[in-house]
């Protein structure tokens, strides 16, 4: 009597089989559950946000006091979401208001404790965290953060070196830049520009540091100061770019030129 015998590439196949079906089956309900978790915190966040700015729409016009928008805030469950969405709505609203509305914004942002929060993320390894980290705390004017800033001039990532860049002159203006080495990494129109809009929102009236800028071997930063004086109307620098005959890469010479050629019939006129 012959005894049937299981085929062993069949068996093979079906083992194989098993296991890819269990491999999609696990992508599947992976793909489920972070969709879930995403759904979720995105349902949080939005709920968190409409809390918050109610909060915070009160505070700014008088509705509720420091100490009773603390305590409500204090009453939200304390988590990393919540801070992130508190903190960036401290942001969007203080770029959006001036005056009285700003300082009220930043003495919530410093007695929340939102500063550690930031200070989190500039000790963070991520380059995307640090930044982030810098802007709010520049942002909100908070002086202690000026010495971390000083160290990311160093870091290995561009877009860290600009932030931190950017943030110390949002925090101490042109006075600051007497308190740290100049970078010698080019900066760029973008970086440029963000700096004379945290000069002109900041509303600094020293710019007693702009001739470090004016002297640096740092092409870039020659134009910055540049474009500085000329935004600014700082007289005391205008014979400096008139006369200004150093020979720079052409994108830079360029630009200072249309500047000197500007500030030559503003003195005409």
């Amino acid at each position: 009597m012959n005894i049937p015998q299981t085929n062993p590439n069949s068996y093979l196949l079906w083992l194989l089989g098993l296991a890819i079906s269990l491999i999609l089956i696990g992508i599947a309900v992976t793909i489920f559950v972070r969709r879930r978790i995403r759904s979720r915190i995105i349902k949080n966040g939005e709920l968190y946000q409409q809390i918050i700015e109610d909060i915070l729409f009160r505070l700014m016009f008088g509705k509720l006091s420091m100490e009773e928008s603390l305590k409500l805030f204090r009453a939200l469950k304390q988590s990393n979401l919540l801070s992130k969405v508190t903190t960036q709505s401290i942001i969007f609203l203080h770029e959006n208001y001036s005056g009285k509305q700003r300082e009220v914004l930043e003495d919530f942002f410093v007695l929340s404790d939102l500063t550690a929060y930031s200070f989190r993320k500039i000790r963070s390894r991520k380059p995307e965290d640090i930044i982030s980290g810098i802007r709010y705390l520049s942002t909100m004017n908070v002086s202690e953060a000026f010495e971390f800033m000083k160290l990311e001039l160093s870091h290995p990532n561009d877009g860290v070196k600009k932030e931190a860049f950017i943030g110390l002159i949002a925090l101490q203006g042109m006075e600051g830049l007497a308190y740290f080495n100049l970078p010698a990494f080019p900066i760029d129109d973008i970086t440029q520009e963000r700096i004379l809009n945290q000069l002109k929102n900041k509303r600094f009236t020293s710019f007693g540091g702009v001739h470090l800028l004016l002297y640096s071997e740092n092409e870039s930063l020659i134009l910055l100061g540049a474009r500085i004086t000329e935004q600014f109307q700082l007289h005391a620098y205008y014979e400096f770019i008139q006369t200004f005959n150093q020979e720079l890469q052409p994108r830079y010479s360029v630009a200072i030129d249309a500047i000197r050629e500007r500030l030559n019939k503003a003195t005409r006129s």
